[in-house]
């Protein structure tokens, strides 16, 4: 790509080759998927579901994921922008259809057939794949006129986190007030250019941060995708557009320093357990939050939907798991944050696993309440603001947040390596060797008790309560 030719890749022949693979990939989850519960189902289809939206970003913004890169794996082909795209593609059908195989209880997969004989027709003839093209819009009822809003209700028809489709609904009515609401396949890269362009003169005046404006960005280009895969319009005109100005700097996170955690803590809620009757602090969870994420680095979210079978309380190995369930309404920010982590020895000593072992099977912390589109962990957010400002800790950079960046660089400070503190925390490292560790490490926690156990805060004394 260096050198300004482009290397010549067999088009034909690579999706031969890929298309008998993902034949390979369905074959063998046919085969698992009648094994499964209903509850396994709903895990691995919100998991999936990430994933896909994942990959659907990727496409849009133009890069190859480790996934998709071993779907070239076998495969002697000249490495270029064309292969890694058609891997992309492969990955997002696989993950299509997967999701379609756990939902579909009829077994007649439509998306599938539609889908496989689109890639056939395509590999026969490029005529052919035309043709397929035009069936797939006469297809759809004699409709040429799609809206975004079109686009959505495809989008929404696999489960997905409802905090996402809230915000993808918030996008579509926001592309509809900036734009004539143009019918999609009249859409060229200039109209795309004048809506990224509203969008940042939205963001300027309304003093909004470049990420919340390019957020609503990802959100159509994700859509305008779909179309494209539904055959409505046969590009992509948003990708490549990204928003980089706004109306403010974004603010970032700064961590709790070793110095400043014993004043957060200096409080009748860890010194004498008085817990607050504020209905936001959720009673118990006041006390056991804040210190879970000072010994984790778990996401509010993670910590305030645990229930408690998702701690293994065994003397010796002590285990958070922090997973999906859609039954329990439990989502993660990504695949990569499905993980098991050793339980700190400063929380063992402080009785937490007697305090899991104290309450019904069910929410870990049942008293905290769920309300809002960010559940529990909105809720008990807000109290923690205005906790935070009362010990008087006012800088918008100090947030509950900010106990992650904490774990982060105390972690790495004590000599753990990346591939251990993204294992802990649960974050997205970049590399396949940093993605394959922290899959070995969720069945295989115990390896990282010594390297969680590296957290130690001089001057934080608690005492025990439970």
């Amino acid at each position: 790509m260096r050198s300004g030719v482009p290397a010549p890749v067999d088009l034909q022949a690579l999706r031969r080759y890929l298309l008998a693979k993902l034949e390979k990939y369905l074959t063998n989850f046919d085969k698992q998927v009648p094994t499964f519960t209903a509850s396994q189902r709903q895990e691995r289809i919100s998991n999936l579901s990430f994933q896909l939206l994942d990959a659907q970003e990727g496409i849009a913004g133009g890069y190859i994921s480790p996934e998709a890169e071993e779907w070239l794996n076998g495969y002697r082909y000249s490495r270029s922008a064309v292969a890694d795209a058609e891997a992309m593609t492969f990955l997002v059908m696989q993950l299509e259809l997967y999701v379609e195989a756990l939902t579909d209880l009829t077994r007649c997969f439509p998306v599938r057939v539609q889908r496989i004989a689109a890639r056939r027709a395509l590999i026969e003839s490029p005529q052919a794949g035309l043709a397929e093209k035009s069936m797939t819009r006469a297809g759809s009822g004699g409709k040429t006129g799609h809206k975004l809003a079109d686009a959505l209700t495809e989008w929404s028809k696999v489960v997905r986190p409802q905090k996402t489709v809230s915000a993808f609904t918030r996008h579509v009515r926001q592309f509809e007030r900036l734009t004539s609401n143009s019918d999609l396949e009249s859409i060229d890269k200039r109209g795309a250019t004048k809506f990224r362009d509203a969008l940042t003169k939205w963001a300027t005046d309304e003093g909004k941060v470049a990420s919340t404006a390019d957020n609503a960005m990802v959100s159509v280009r994700a859509l305008m995708n779909v179309a494209r895969e539904l055959g409505w319009v046969d590009s992509n005109p948003f990708e490549r557009l990204t928003i980089t100005q706004g109306g403010k700097e974004a603010e970032g996170r700064e961590p709790w320093t070793p110095e400043e955690l014993p004043m957060l803590f200096d409080d009748p809620i860890w010194a004498l357990c008085q817990l607050p009757q504020e209905r936001k602090a959720g009673g118990a969870a006041a006390y056991w939050i804040p210190l879970i994420a000072c010994y984790s680095g778990a996401r509010l979210s993670e910590i305030a939907q645990l229930w408690t079978d998702d701690l293994i309380t065994t003397a010796g190995a002590e285990v958070f798991e922090f997973r999906e369930n859609a039954s329990r309404e439990q989502r993660l920010k990504n695949s990569g944050s499905w993980r098991a982590t050793p339980m700190h020895k400063e929380l063992i000593r402080l009785g937490l696993p007697a305090y899991a072992k104290s309450q019904q099977s069910g929410p870990l912390f049942p008293a905290l309440p769920t309300e809002g589109e960010n559940g529990a962990g909105g809720q008990f957010g807000k109290w923690f603001g205005d906790f935070k400002k009362g010990k008087g800790f006012t800088s918008p950079v100090k947030t509950f947040h900010s106990f992650r960046h904490t774990v982060a660089t105390e972690l790495r400070l004590q000599g753990a390596t990346d591939a251990q503190a993204d294992a802990i925390t649960g974050h997205a490292g970049d590399g396949t060797g940093r993605k394959v560790y922290a899959a070995t490490i969720r069945r295989a926690a115990e390896r990282l008790r010594p390297v969680i156990n590296l957290l130690e805060y001089p001057g934080l004394e608690l005492s025990p309560h439970w």
